[in-house]
């Protein structure tokens, strides 16, 4: 038997005649069965010219050295077309322990294709007497049946684009899926792409491999990584690209795991075209109300401005974003100043600010945490105030209302509403913070407290009975900021807020 190692080189030095678009590419059973009855046909006529009474055996189809479903199958259906032969003058011997002939072999990967090796060997002196091979495209049915599996302990194959890293990543290709594997714990595989313009591309991977990815550029600087952004388990980057510019992506199982997986770049429509620039107020994009706009974060420092236009008479303003960017939402009055903010009042770190607003132009700041790229949805609707108390509009630090050590404030939430109260200290000492529920202690409230100088210096979530916020804490005098908000967005009820000293 020809050894692998002979094999692999004769491979390579032959590897440029070898097409993917020539090769059948197999998507079900019935497709796989047409191209082994081809190969089952070939070796029939072979063994038809054996002297008479031959005994045969049909033994495995290792990958790689391990058997798979695509091993068996073969297997099985070579010695179903061989058995079923009318009037042949050999014996399909299965099992036997004395056969005078074994057909025999094995499946590699030859970059695009997969190919499987028979070949007939006489039991006497384990020459060759006559080989043959299919080609089959890799196809994501084909790899589910090479698939060895990502169990701890299981065998999993290295594909045929290895050996690679950052110094010979494989270049891939706009739109075309690449099948490739992660065959241990250490592995992991780099892909180069190449932007021939300025646009956005999604870098992915798909299968059932839970798989992380990190993207760089030219020069070995991370721009940025993702562990689940794609469907299921999978890992997902959306970047843009600059024309001329090269960038690498590198593909690992996350915690050690193995198995098989398919990867791409493709482009990303980017809905925003026609409101950029609005990196500024004055480039403000003016969106109307009860209108679903879809953005998208560029850079780390891109910023998106939107005006709005308050009908006269005003009401309750609820803007928020939807997606999975962690998003900030600043809202301006028409002179510039201030009059609400909110960071993770919507779900999934998504922002939703809510104020009381008059009529006239509105500007509203949409950003990023921590400068994440990426695509969002953001919408704006005015409703008729509800559940709006005394100390409205107060949805902004500018625009704390004060309380007194020993005062009880009775307030009021709305959907999304955000309360900021201002407290000043004149003796050092322990101040104890609480909001709750008027009715019950069922109102989940949330209390977070800020110095002079907008420094987060404590926040609590259940400290009270029930889901209420108490917060004590040792304050040196001076002013402080509390915002308090609700983890149940649409909750509409009154709740008290007190400051003691102790």
């Amino acid at each position: 038997m020809i050894k692998r190692v002979l094999l692999a080189g004769i491979l390579a030095a032959c590897s440029f005649i070898v097409y993917a678009q020539d090769v059948p590419g197999p998507q079900s059973t019935a497709d796989l069965d047409q191209e082994s009855a081809k190969t089952a046909e070939l070796i029939t006529r072979r063994l038809s010219a054996l002297e008479n009474g031959s005994r045969v055996s049909v033994g495995n189809f290792g990958y790689d050295g391990y058997d798979t479903s695509l091993s068996a199958y073969w297997k099985e259906n070579l010695i179903s077309s061989l058995s079923n032969l009318p009037n042949r003058n050999y014996i399909v011997a299965e099992g036997a322990a004395q056969t005078d002939y074994t057909l025999t072999g094995e499946i590699i990967n030859i970059i695009d294709i997969v190919r499987v090796y028979a070949r007939l060997i006489k039991t006497g002196d384990a020459s060759v007497t006559a080989s043959w091979h299919t080609d089959l495209g890799q196809t994501e049915f084909v790899q589910d049946l090479l698939d060895t599996g990502s169990a701890p302990g299981s065998r999993v194959s290295r594909d045929g684009y290895e050996p690679d890293g950052r110094d010979n990543p494989l270049a891939v290709e706009p739109e075309a899926w690449v099948n490739r594997s992660i065959h241990n714990e250490n592995d992991e595989d780099w892909f180069l792409f190449a932007a021939s313009g300025n646009s956005v591309a999604c870098f992915e991977t798909s299968g059932d491999l839970d798989t992380f990815m990190e993207l760089y550029d030219a020069e070995g600087s991370l721009l940025d990584e993702d562990d689940d952004g794609g469907g299921g388990a999978n890992a997902r980057i959306d970047y843009p690209l600059e024309e001329g510019k090269k960038y690498l992506a590198v593909v690992r199982g996350y915690s050690g795991e193995t198995g098989t997986y398919r990867f791409r770049v493709q482009f990303v429509e980017i809905a925003d075209a026609a409101m950029e620039p609005n990196d500024t107020k004055e480039q403000a994009f003016t969106l109307a109300l009860d209108t679903e706009i879809d953005g998208y974060f560029h850079s780390s420092s891109d910023e998106d401005w939107y005006r709005v236009d308050i009908p006269a008479g005003g009401g309750q303003l609820a803007a928020y974003t939807e997606g999975s960017i962690d998003t900030l939402i600043t809202v301006y009055d028409g002179g510039g100043k201030e009059i609400a903010e909110d960071d993770d009042s919507g779900e999934d770190y998504n922002a939703r600010a809510a104020v009381l607003v008059s009529g006239g132009p509105l500007y509203i700041k949409v950003s990023a945490y921590e400068g994440e790229r990426g695509a969002y949805t953001f919408q704006v609707q005015l409703r008729e105030p509800v559940g709006l108390d005394s100390y409205e509009p107060d949805n902004a630090i500018q625009n704390a209302k004060p309380i007194e050590a020993g005062e009880i404030q009775r307030r009021t939430f709305s959907e999304g509403d955000a309360d900021w109260v201002s407290f000043t200290v004149s003796r050092r000492g322990y101040y104890v913070f609480h909001a709750r529920g008027e009715s019950s202690n069922d109102l989940d409230t949330y209390l977070e407290l800020f110095d002079k100088d907008e420094n987060a210096i404590g926040e609590d979530d259940d400290g009270g009975e029930g889901y209420s916020a108490k917060l004590k804490i040792r304050l040196d005098p001076g002013t402080y900021y509390i915002k308090i908000f609700c983890l149940d967005n649409e909750a509409e009820e009154d709740y008290l807020f007190s400051v003691e000293a102790e």
